[in-house]
């Protein structure tokens, strides 16, 4: 749905909720930077009656914006604040809000009580650069036959998972619409915790075709590595050779768990490796890469 703010209005808005898979805009929308500043409400530390008590609401936010600035060249900010209902559609306070209050405002944007979140994105018509972008989980989730619902993080039976549900929801502060592939994160409806037994947590990671969407409009993610050094033959006592032949492997592990060894069960060799990372900000969630060498 666009709504559009008159002539004196410098932005549109679009509010991505319950929309057709495989709706488009006549606009690429997107950020024209790749750091976005993402406020954290007040309302996230103390939660309404919508969110199970004991839910990590804040956990799951930090992972869900973490799980796109994996795969896609974005980082995001988290900074903290005070304000807890979105922007009104007639403009916005440029701040990109993350919020799960119970206030009129946020209520005003639900005309479906199973719908579980909304997203306000403002942008500038005439380029689709995204100008700011505001997320709003529903205050009074309902079933179809009006049971009252809520959002969970520990799986519970007839709950919405909530890291699934933002995971989603960043997906169109990314600029991304709702998808026609039934695999995807960015499809249009979101399942109960124990439908058909199961958790409902499928959503909390991207699939291929969300990988794709997202990649067109920032490109991949930029957690490069870099290993260098030399590998030598000391098998012989006081000489050093050249190895001229032989295959290393390499894979990206937590670093809370990284271990050094220069061993080689073939032969004896010297190793003088550094592995080097760009990392992007974020606490407690940096990574190294190990190596094995393996010699003829």
């Amino acid at each position: 749905m666009l709504l559009s703010l008159g002539p004196p209005a410098q932005f549109e808005t679009i509010d991505f909720s319950g929309m057709d898979p495989g709706t488009q805009t006549s606009h690429k929308i997107k950020w024209s930077k790749r750091t976005i500043e993402i406020a954290f409400s007040a309302s996230l530390g103390s939660p309404g009656p919508n969110i199970k008590p004991g839910s990590d609401v804040i956990g799951a936010a930090r992972r869900a914006l973490r799980r796109w600035s994996s795969i896609a060249n974005i980082t995001f900010v988290e900074i903290a604040s005070p304000a807890v209902s979105i922007s009104p559609a007639s403009g916005g306070d440029g701040t990109n809000l993350l919020t799960v209050a119970d206030t009129p405002e946020n209520e005003e944007l639900f005309n479906a009580g199973s719908t579980t979140g909304r997203t306000r994105v403002f942008y500038d018509p005439e380029t689709g650069v995204i100008a700011e972008a505001d997320i709003c989980l529903n205050p009074h989730l309902r079933s179809a036959d009006g049971t009252a619902l809520q959002f969970s993080t520990d799986g519970s039976p007839d709950t919405y998972d909530l890291e699934s549900t933002f995971v989603h929801e960043i997906g169109h502060l990314l600029g991304l619409d709702h998808s026609d592939v039934l695999a995807s994160t960015m499809q249009a409806h979101q399942a109960l915790n124990g439908t058909y037994g199961l958790t409902a947590f499928t959503g909390r990671t991207l699939s291929e075709d969300d990988r794709q969407h997202v990649r067109s409009l920032y490109g991949p993610g930029q957690h490069l590595a870099r290993i260098e050094g030399r590998l030598v033959d000391n098998s012989s006592l006081g000489t050093t050779i050249p190895l001229g032949s032989v295959s290393v492997w390499a894979e990206t592990i937590p670093w809370r768990t990284f271990k050094h060894d220069c061993s080689t069960r073939n032969r004896k060799a010297r190793e003088d490796l550094s592995c080097r990372r760009r990392y992007r900000p974020g606490p407690r969630h940096q990574h190294l890469s190990r190596v094995a060498i393996f010699c003829g």
